[in-house]
């Protein structure tokens, strides 16, 4: 675990113009999100049935496949700040045993994420 957070505090990421209070923070980058999934039409019909739940009840906005370990993060650079994503973040896309994170500014990530998420549903249902 310690080698993950090592790889991950040197690359370097440009930290989000997000400020504020939690609510005010991830509202817009929890929309972002939403928004990555739901412009495909596959992921949007599994959000609308609701086996992809979107939400940042874990301090940070995540979609996940329901009864899977699939999910894509945008996590906070220092995950004891959780509630902080002015400090740089990352966006991870997660399944069984793997895990990979996707560069890049938030705009540029998250729809490469989105496809990687719907591979890893893909061949889950497979």
């Amino acid at each position: 675990r310690k080698n993950i957070m090592r790889k991950i505090k040197t690359k370097i990421y440009l930290p989000t113009a997000l400020t504020g209070n939690m609510d005010k923070h991830y509202i817009p980058v929890l929309e972002d999100l939403r928004k990555a999934i739901y412009s495909d039409r596959m992921l949007s019909r599994l959000a609308d049935s609701g086996n992809i739940v979107i939400h940042s009840s874990v301090g940070y906005p995540v979609a996940k496949y329901k009864n899977t370990e699939i999910s894509i993060g945008i996590e906070p650079l220092n995950p004891m700040i959780r509630q902080d994503l002015s400090l740089g973040y990352i966006v991870v896309v997660r399944s069984d045993n793997d895990s990979q994170e996707v560069s890049g500014d938030l705009h540029r990530a998250l729809p490469k994420a989105v496809k990687l998420f719907k591979y890893f549903i893909s061949y889950n249902e497979g």
